[in-house]
């Protein structure tokens, strides 16, 4: 596995990147879960209704352009 950093100075030029988008999905059941192991309240566990998405990207590299 290797790994390469990308400069967090870059919000306004222009970005090719190559890789792999995907979602993933937790679960209402297991995001209760999580928040029980955490100590949360019974009221902050029982607020969990919705599955929770996230949306993430795997770079296989990156072209800065000048």
């Amino acid at each position: 596995e290797y790994s390469f950093f990308v400069p967090k100075d870059i919000e306004n030029d222009t970005v090719v990147i190559q890789g792999k988008a995907f979602v993933s999905e937790v679960s209402v059941e297991e995001q209760r879960h999580f928040a029980s192991d955490a100590g949360k309240t019974e009221e902050e566990i029982a607020s969990i209704t919705t599955p929770k998405r996230t949306y993430s990207f795997i770079a296989n590299g990156v072209l800065i352009k000048e």
